[in-house]
């Protein structure tokens, strides 16, 4: 089973918005240097994989393109 972003961020001890953040590069975010390399590190030790149904049910964008014949 994989790891959810909410308990990514109970074991970084940041909040879940800062894990957003920083999984997806934002730039306007404020988090610190040092918590944004424990939050990578992190996933990557827990092999952190986002779920792309989730993404899907927010709106976000996977560019997929259908194509009926």
């Amino acid at each position: 089973m994989s790891i959810t972003m909410s308990e990514l961020a109970k074991l970084a001890g940041v909040t879940r918005p800062a894990v957003s953040a920083v999984l997806n590069n934002s730039s306007g975010s404020r988090v610190s240097s040092e918590k944004r390399a424990r939050i990578l590190k992190l996933a990557q030790e827990t092999g952190y994989v986002p779920n792309l149904a989730a993404r899907q049910l927010k709106g976000i964008s996977d560019r997929l393109v259908g194509l009926l014949t």
